[in-house]
Formats: structure tokens, sequence, C-alpha cells
């Protein structure tokens, strides 16, 4: 249950964790197999190459679908397979209980007790755990109505089922051929469940793309799901609670001794022969629902395919640009640093000298620690130039101290970096894939998140009570805020070009924002108890989630393009995914 939620948490694409259900069965599909070979005889050669196949084709469907995801988080990777995975081998193991001691396994209604009481503990564990922090309940009036809604039915529902609504385990007493028609079931459950969740990202502030890759091989993982071995002990002596028969059971309990008994008795006769209309009757019923599933499934499919595959490109918002802007040098890094290891910096910058893109930048390290020695940095690190500057407005007075020193010399691009940031090789493969000098306006090297104006919050704590995302998006724009893409890490590149056409009082006044202790950012009016201060300005976080929209690149579809710095590039995708150019 933690794993699942961890998994919707932090996956930025619903088809996919929808998609990925096919691998529940690959537990139990291992084991069977296992089990196979070793009561393997000479006439199940055929037989178990044949299962062999399908089972790794169904591993292989699933692994696809997973590598082309484009947005793929390390703790959405843990998370969504562990779940996965688990959920398989808890059925897998049912199964062999079952099998084996099919008298002592626990009824329905004791399996949701179970169910539930595992879920109270889950949550009396979690509620004594975070019953001092003040973020846990904070804010719940920012959160999307419909989303607590849906979240509080389906919660509802499982707990109350006690049970998987898409892949419940009880198909495990069911007889084979009624197994079979679970099979058929889930499979087209997953379907509707799939296409809703892609027809409804086309619609929603975190769109998405599903590739026909992903389409694809979700298709042929249900087929192999679909078409496994069926069991082959006899489950029929096995004790059913509820005393449950389904449309499928009767059928095959009406036989052919049914005529001889209705001639010898004609009034049980004629009972029988009102419980086969009956059942013919269901089994009509039966059929027009299936057909009608089949509708709705291939309406969904190609809503979801049209949605996805045929969008219109959203027009890119006017943006503002000095061309006449001669810039003295190519390519600069300035890197905030503080009280971070000169061995670390010096780490990092002999990295981004090695990389092609940056080999020839200059570097300028503006460090705000008072004891810091800057000549010694600049021995250790090889930097241009170690600049020290009061320890004020963090990060971002840090880039605007050198935005407006340097108005009349900036480089023709700028990468902006914290020293205590940590910067993976998927960092360079951002940077190799996307930053191109001649067009590059600006590129995010971090992450983003897209967020609604009225309601702009993230899941760091962090909301615009004040409403700047919207004022200054108007400011910046000229236009009425709806939508904006929040930038995190405070990592990026930027032109001259761009930066310049916003004017140099724009990025004097933010900077007069965070030094002034007097400004509206510090007052009790402005912080609404949150803390504050010089070093660490309440206005700070908000500034480094503002970067893409002061240098005028929020558009909403890199928030849909873009891939994750883990899966570094989005199939047919293109280097204007995570950028915006001054030049077309």
């Amino acid at each position: 249950m933690v794993c699942m939620l961890q998994a919707l948490l932090h996956n930025k694409n619903m088809t996919t964790l929808v998609m990925l259900t096919p691998i529940i069965f690959l537990p139990h599909e291992f084991l069977r197999l296992a089990v196979d070979l070793v009561h393997y005889s000479q006439g199940d050669g055929i037989r178990l190459c044949l299962q062999i196949s399908r089972i790794a084709l169904l591993t292989l469907a699933c692994v696809v679908i997973l590598l082309v995801e484009y947005r793929l988080k390390v703790t959405f990777l843990k998370s969504s397979l562990w779940t996965m995975l688990s959920a398989g081998a808890a059925k897998a193991l049912r199964r062999l209980a079952l099998q084996h001691d099919p008298e002592s396994f626990p009824k329905r209604r004791e399996e949701t007790g179970w169910f539930l009481g595992a879920g109270g503990v889950i949550a009396i564990i979690w509620i004594c755990s975070t019953q001092k922090d003040p973020h846990v309940f904070v804010d719940l009036k920012y959160a999307p109505p419909a989303v607590m809604l849906v979240n509080l039915v389906a919660t509802t529902a499982a707990l109350l089922l006690g049970r998987s609504m898409i892949l419940p385990l009880d198909e495990d007493r069911l007889e084979v051929e009624v197994e079979a028609a679970r099979c058929y079931h889930d499979s087209i459950v997953l379907m509707v469940v799939s296409g809703i969740a892609n027809c409804s990202t086309a619609f929603s502030i975190r769109r998405s793309y599903t590739s026909w890759l992903q389409y694809c091989c979700f298709a042929v993982a249900l087929i192999c799901a679909s078409l496994g071995p069926r069991r082959a002990i006899d489950y029929g002596q096995i004790h059913q609670p509820y005393s449950e028969t389904t449309a499928y059971e009767l059928v095959g309990s009406v036989s052919s001794t049914s005529l001889e008994d209705a001639e010898a008795d004609p009034v049980q006769g004629n009972d029988r022969q009102a419980q086969q209309q009956g059942l013919e009757s269901k089994n009509s019923e039966k059929h027009t629902w299936s057909f009608w599933g089949v509708v709705v499934v291939s309406l969904l499919w190609a809503g979801s395919v049209a949605f996805n595959l045929s969008a219109p490109e959203p027009e890119r918002l006017p943006a503002r640009i000095d061309q006449s802007y001669e810039p003295p040098s190519q390519l600069e890094i300035v890197l905030s640093m503080y009280k971070e290891p000169i061995e670390d910096v010096k780490d990092l910058l002999a990295s981004l000298k090695s990389a092609h893109e940056t080999r020839k930048a200059s570097v300028t390290i503006y460090t705000k620690d008072e004891e810091a020695d800057a000549v010694h940095i600049k021995l250790i690190t090889g930097a241009d130039s170690v600049i020290k500057l009061q320890n004020v407005g963090r990060e971002g007075e840090t880039y605007l101290y050198h935005i407006t020193n340097r108005w009349d010399s900036l480089a023709k691009h700028t990468m902006y970096l914290q020293a205590d940031v940590g910067f993976s090789k998927n960092f360079y493969k951002r940077l190799r894939n996307y930053f191109v000098p001649e067009r590059t306006g600006f590129l995010h090297l971090g992450f983003f998140e897209p967020c609604s104006c009225e309601q702009c919050g993230d899941e760091f704590w962090w909301w615009d009570h004040a409403k700047l995302i919207p004022k200054y998006y108007a400011e910046i724009y000229n236009l009425t805020c709806e939508d904006v893409l929040l930038s995190y890490k405070g990592s990026f590149i930027a032109s001259a070009a761009r930066t310049r056409g916003l004017g140099k009082e724009f990025y004097h006044d933010l900077r007069q924002t965070l030094v002034d202790k007097n400004s509206w950012a510090h007052q009790p009016e402005f912080l609404q108890g949150r803390p504050d201060s010089m070093a660490a300005p309440d206005f700070g976080y908000t500034l480094e989630r503002m970067w893409s929209m002061v240098f005028q690149c929020a558009e909403m579809d890199i928030a849909w393009k873009c891939p994750s710095s883990t899966s570094g590039w989005r199939l047919g995708g293109d280097i204007s995914d995570c950028q915006c150019f001054d030049v077309e």
C-alpha cells in the first residue's frame, strides 16, 4: 500500500503506471514454470518451450514499456516495481497455499479483515510518526476538490472491498472455465483503465505522451498474460466462501440428463426448463454487455491515441530578446558557493571542464562564506574569478548580482549552478542532448513542475500565498496567467539576449526585494508566520521556482514533453523539448 502511494506520488505519467500492471502476472508465471521444470517429462518439451517463450515475451513487453517512458524517476522505479512484484508474489503464494491446503484457507471475509487491519496499522504508524509535523494537514484547502474526491472514493472502495478492484486475488477459487472468463475480464478492465488514464492526461495540467511502442507492448503483455496456463488440479472441490455461483458455473451444471429428468418428473422438468431459459437470457445479456464493452474500449483507445499522437502543438509565449547585444565571450559558469567543501567544488569544475559543451567556459565563483579565502579557493579550484559577497538572499541574490553587475559584459550564455546541488551523469546527459549554442535561450538543468496560477503549490510544502506567480507573470508577459512552469534546483543556462530583454531595472528590483530588510518580502503581512532571515529569505524559495518565468520560458509544452534527467530523451522527441530558443 505504501509503495503504491509512493508510485502514484512520484509518477509523472499515469498511463505508464497502468500499463505496467501486467508485471503482477510475472511472479506466478515464473513460479509455475519452476514447478513444471521440476516435474518435467518427455512429452512436455513443446509445451514448456511455448510457455518460456510467452513468459519471455511478457517480460520483454513490460521492460520496453518502462524503458520507453520518458519521465522516469528513481523513486518511481523503486516504488512501482516493488509494488507490482510484491503484489504478484502475494498472488502466486496465495495460489500455492490454496493448492496445498484448501480446507484451512481463510474465507473472503477473513481476508478482508486482515487487509483492513494491515491498512489500519499503517495509518496509525503514519499518524504517530507525523503528528508533530506542522505540514501534514496544513494547506489542505489548496488541494483540488476533484482530486480529493477521487482519492476519497477510490480509497473507500478499496477498503470496503478488501481487495484490488482491477486484479482481484479471489479468482483462485474459481473453476478453470470461470477463470478463463475472468482473465478476459481483467484484460478488458486494464484496457479501459489505461484508456481513461490516457484520455484524462490530455486535458490535465500534467499532460503526458504515450508512444506507439508502448501501446503495442501493452497489447502484447495483455495477450501473453491472458494466455497463461490453466491449473491442472481440480478446484471444483475447493470450498468457495459465500457459496457464490456464477452464470458460467450454472451453465455447466445443466447437463444433458436434464431432459431425461424432465420426462420422469414433469414438475421438476418445468422448473429446470425455466432455469435454463433464465440462464440463456443471462447469457444473451452478458454478450450484449461484452459487445458494448468492446465498443467502449475501442473508443477510449482511439481517443487516447488521437489525443497523444495528434494533439496540436501549443503556441510559444512571446519573448523579448535583445538581438542587438554583442557578447564579449561565449560561455561563463557562475557558481554560487557557501561552505561547501572546496574539494567537492574542484571535482565539479573538473567534470564541467571535461565535458565537450563546457570545456572552454570561464568560471566565476561567488562565495558567501565570510571566513572563506578567495585566493585559496581560486588556486584550488582553478576558477577564473572568485568574488566574496554578503551572506544574504541565498543563490537567487547571487545570480541577480551577477546579472546587474555584469550587464554590459554578460557572456553569450551563462550557466547558473549551486555548489551544494549534486550533479550526476544525468546532468551532463541533459547538457549534451539539448544545449545548442547557436539557438538556446533558456535551458532547464534541474527539474520542473506545472502549476495552476490560481492555486500554485508543490509537494515540498511551498504555496504561493501572496499570488506572486500571477503578478510577475503579468509583468513579464503582459498576459493573464493560467498555468505556469516552476523550476527547481536553481540550475539553468540563460542567454544574454534573453536576459537583457526585460531590462536591467527588473532584475535590480528583484534583488532589492531580497537584500532590503524593509522590503515587503520581509514583512509579517507577506510571511504569515513563515520563517525568514536575510541569509535565507522566504521569498528566495519563490524566486527559485520563478526562474523559468523570469527568463520567459514558462511554456507548458516543456512540462509535457521534456524527459526527466533519469530518462534523458523522449522517443520521437526534439531538442526543443526542454528549452526555449532565441533563434528558431
